[in-house]
């Protein structure tokens, strides 16, 4: 940064004025921001710096006004000198790739101050998006346009290429920061140099994102310190929490609708600076789309705090520790009591990997349990686990990160069975099965007739004999064939829909119902129309 400040100085003093200066760098990098600070104060009032933003022009006339205006605003001609103090004009053209002009266009209107009125000129771009923003327009129109390439050997005489000093900018962005709590600032201070090293790994040097990623943290440090977590551990929060922003932001992280955040793998690729245990999906949500579940991200530091001050049983912590993490005392307390919790279904998905991959670490070095495990009773248990995680209305989320695979190469059969049970619940998404069913049980026995509409896109894993039974309760008390109509083409619909990959077995609950029907039909002799109604409905289950 500094041999960028010193070629653009010596750039805006030069009194020979021939072409312009390109100053380049990513988006994020500080260009901005070193125009309007360092630029302007060392260049002091012998000179008005004007930066006219780009973003969105679409007429060569509106930049004109919009250099004219700012002119006038500092009561500066549009000349390279004013006359009565023999100030100088500097004008910065900012955003050029934003621009919804053509390059021809907008490097044109640049080239009519830079050339002919003599005046000194900066254009400031991300070239990288220039170049392809170039193509693309090129590609799309009928007329034909002049590579950016060739436009630039025309007015750019000079180039700088903007990098960025991770230190020096972390150091800046703490000094700019203000908050009135003073502890934070303080905690900036003493971690600047694990920004400056997160910066480092992630070679995505975006001060916004940095920033942003800085800016956000502060509400996680005020429940930090409410959990009374103690600075280690706020510490991995904080870098875990940065680094991964500033990857959100610069389009590294992906969220699979089924497999979560499972496959960025941040922790392999960014040891030291990130802890997947520090990082749960409640504050990468935060980070992606500012939906912060306060009582989540409560409940996330609380946990962290129980096990970091040893409140945990120790079958509690044998749920997410690896196997080179635990210690003998911890196995021989929890271990049995661990077995019981996984045989219940007490475990979650992530909770049931975990417990897949320390059997074959343990394996792989020679370790001997207490007790073997059940492998049945665990496949029984993580069942139940995925059944409970379907009760509530959103999707159950996919375990965090997914062995490696020089792991699950020494899964045993069974273990190897277990891993395709939850990798198929979310890649097929067979929760999304169960919610279903279990959103139909429930408009079937409270005979909710808005909640049974919405159920008529629904795909289902069973329909059950409770299921039937209430059904054909709702169905008896129907007052009329419109209705008892209305309610056979909704629940003949789900079950057409929903057997076609279904075990048939997993569908019997219909055979009661088309006999609840016939003894239904029996029961309204005297009413031919009714009974052609019934009988149409258990004629089409």
């Amino acid at each position: 940064m500094k041999n960028a400040v010193t070629e653009i100085l010596r750039y805006c003093r030069e009194e020979n004025t021939f072409g312009a200066l390109l100053l380049c760098g990513a988006w994020g990098t500080g260009k901005t921001y070193l125009l309007e600070h360092e630029i302007r104060d060392s260049l002091g009032d012998a000179f008005v710096l004007i930066r006219l933003s780009l973003f969105g022009e679409d007429s060569v006339d509106g930049v004109r006004r919009k250099a004219s205006a700012a002119c006038a605003s500092f009561n500066m001609p549009l000349a390279p000198v004013r006359q009565e103090d023999g100030c100088r004009l500097i004008l910065a053209f900012d955003d050029l790739e934003r621009t919804n002009l053509s390059q021809v266009e907008i490097l044109g209107c640049i080239n009519e101050y830079c050339e002919n009125l003599h005046i000194k000129t900066i254009v400031v771009a991300n070239e990288e998006k220039l170049e392809t923003l170039s193509q693309q327009r090129a590609e799309g129109e009928s007329r034909e346009y002049l590579l950016y390439s060739e436009m630039k050997e025309k007015l750019i005489v000079r180039t700088v290429r903007l990098t960025m000093d991770p230190a020096k900018v972390v150091a800046g962005v703490i000094a700019q920061y203000a908050s009135p709590r003073e502890d934070y600032l303080a905690f900036l201070r003493e971690n600047a140099g694990e920004l400056s090293a997160v910066l480092e790994v992630c070679e995505l040097h975006n001060i916004r994102s940095l920033r942003c990623g800085v800016q956000d943290f502060e509400r996680i440090y005020g429940l930090c310190r409410e959990a009374d977590l103690p600075p280690e551990a706020i510490r991995k929060f904080f870098s875990s929490f940065v680094l991964f922003t500033i990857l959100a932001k610069g389009g590294k992280i992906t969220r699979s609708r089924t497999t979560g955040y499972s496959l960025n793998r941040l922790q392999q690729n960014y040891p030291g600076h990130y802890w997947d245990r520090y990082m749960p999906d409640c504050l990468k949500d935060g980070a992606i789309s500012g939906a912060w579940d306060l009582p989540a991200i409560r409940q996330a530091l609380a946990r962290t705090g129980d096990y970091l001050a040893g409140k945990m049983r120790p079958e509690n912590m044998l749920r997410f520790l690896s196997f080179l993490e635990m210690d003998d005392d911890m196995v021989s307390a929890g271990w049995e009591s661990y077995l019981q919790l996984a045989y219940s279904g007490a475990l979650d998905a992530e909770e049931y990997l975990n417990l897949l991959s320390n059997l074959a670490a343990a394996r792989a070095y020679g370790y001997a349990w207490p007790c073997v495990p059940d492998m049945n009773a665990v496949s029984a248990g993580l069942s139940e686990s995925l059944r409970a995680a379907c009760e509530g209305e959103e999707a159950p989320a996919f375990p965090g990160n997914l062995p490696e695979e020089d792991v699950t190469d020494q899964f045993t059969e069974a273990e190897q069975e277990i891993y395709e049970q939850i990798l198929s619940f979310f890649q097929e998404r067979r929760y999304l099965l169960i919610q279903d069913r279990n959103r139909l049980a429930a408009a079937l026995s409270q005979r909710d007739e808005r909640a049974f509409y919405r159920c008529r896109r629904c795909r289902i894993d069973l329909f059950s004999d409770a299921m039937a039974k209430d059904a054909l309760a709702w169905y008896a008390s129907l007052a009329d064939n419109q209705r008892r109509v209305a309610f056979r083409d909704i629940l003949v619909k789900i079950a057409e829909t929903s057997r076609e990959d279904a075990e048939e077995e997993a569908f019997a609950g219909l055979a009661v119902l088309k006999e609840g029907l016939r003894r239904l039909e029996q029961d309204s002799e005297g009413q031919p129309l009714t009974q052609i109604v019934i009988r149409s409905f258990a004629e089409r289950l």
